[in-house]
């Protein structure tokens, strides 16, 4: 179900106070061309054209018209050939086009998020030490990360988990043991070695 764009921040718009398309944009945290499409489309009613330092002109509301704008009881319908699913889906739209677009952002996000909580450089420190023969769990809190945030990262970047996997190589705990490079040396010699770790977490 779309919901007004302005009903979360409702209690940040001053009613004596003047916003332009700028302002919504900064307020809404969308692009100046979705606002300009909402307010074609009928969803920011109440506003006054003035003319603009630059030249042409722009549109500017009242703190007060936007909060009778956010109290529409029908709104108008968005068309998903016009409008981006960034902008449906801030809307509320939950079709298939607009989660497919929140999806793969949000997976996006947590790649590059990731990416920058691992630089290349902590990274390879980190690869040097699990070398040397420093667990990964060890190896991580050294360099103020977490085991999980490493294992996270090589889910998503295919040449960091290459190089994690032929690194952890070394921490073999009993390579004479027959169960290790089994579930069973992962579960009972403690050995976190690339083998072991793919035996006891195959998918993974």
């Amino acid at each position: 179900m779309l919901h007004h764009p302005l009903a979360p921040v409702l209690d940040r718009i001053e009613p004596e106070q003047t916003y332009t398309t700028a302002d919504l944009s900064e307020l809404l945290d969308m692009s100046t061309g979705s606002i300009r499409a909402l307010t074609h489309s009928g969803w920011l009613p109440g506003s006054k054209v003035q003319p603009h330092a630059r030249g042409g002109r722009r549109f500017v509301w009242t703190g007060q018209a936007l909060l009778e704008a956010a109290e529409i009881s029908e709104l108008p319908a968005l068309d998903h050939d016009r409008y981006h699913p960034s902008t449906l889906w801030r809307l509320g739209c939950g079709c298939h086009t607009c989660l497919a677009w929140h999806n793969t952002t949000s997976r996006k996000t947590r790649r590059r998020r990731a990416e920058q909580a691992l630089p290349a450089d902590l990274r390879a420190k980190l690869l040097r030490q699990i070398r040397a023969g420093t667990s990964v769990k060890d190896a991580s809190l050294a360099l103020g990360t977490t085991h999980h945030a490493v294992y996270g990262l090589a889910r998503t970047n295919d040449t960091f988990a290459r190089e994690l996997d032929d690194a952890a190589q070394t921490l073999c705990a009993a390579p004479a043991d027959s169960r290790c490079g089994t579930a069973a040396g992962y579960s009972n010699l403690q050995c976190r070695a690339t083998h072991c770790r793919r035996a006891h977490a195959p998918t993974t």
